[in-house]
């Protein structure tokens, strides 16, 4: 940090805070940090604490950043600096208006995806309100369709039934028929006179 500012601290230096913090070994661990971090003290693991971490973002300064400071050489983080300004600065001269294009065509074809949507989902809807209207139909017709076949069948029991019946009366005319027919035993035969036979004998 030091080799980077080439800056001495002075009380009331707000904006190189930073480079004090660099020597937060040097003080009292449970002294409470001042200036953006008030809820901090100098022993916080900053790095290791959500809670802690939370709070020194709300310093503007990110934890891995603070890390990186402590660690990487001076060299290294000035050349990161410098890429992230020219990477800013293209942004700025070139990204507002094709930012803005882009996110429109992005948006006008997400729209035109949930018209699509919509539409098709409508269509869905219409499709299955006629096969249900037609099932209902159907439905219909096959209670129609069993009861006739229920009649039917009725029908058709009471006609085997009245056939059966014929049959039974059939039978039993043909046994009285045959029963009147035929002579009764035991009964003497007549025999046929002499006018009958046309002998004239007497």
């Amino acid at each position: 940090m030091k080799d980077i500012f080439k800056t001495k601290v002075h009380k009331g230096h707000v904006s190189y805070y930073a480079l004090l913090m660099s020597d937060l070994g040097h003080q009292d661990p449970e002294k409470e940090m001042k200036a953006k971090w008030k809820g901090l003290k100098n022993s916080t693991k900053v790095c290791n604490n959500s809670s802690a971490a939370e709070e020194f973002e709300r310093g503007l300064l990110h934890p891995q950043l603070a890390r990186e400071f402590y660690t990487l050489p001076s060299e290294v983080l000035m050349t990161r600096a410098a890429k992230e300004m020219v990477l800013l600065d293209d942004l700025k001269s070139r990204g507002g208006l094709e930012a803005v294009a882009e996110a429109e065509e992005c948006t006008s074809e997400l729209q035109e995806e949930l018209e699509k949507i919509k539409r098709e989902k409508a269509e869905e809807l219409l499709r299955r309100e006629a096969l249900e209207k037609e099932l209902q139909e159907v439905r219909g017709h096959l209670g129609d369709a069993q009861q006739l076949l229920r009649e039917a069948r009725t029908r058709a029991r009471r006609m085997d039934d009245e056939l059966l019946q014929a049959v039974k009366d059939l039978e039993s005319n043909n046994r009285a028929t045959k029963a009147i027919g035929r002579p009764v035993q035991g009964a003497p035969r007549l025999q046929r006179g002499p006018e009958e036979d046309g002998s004239g004998n007497i």
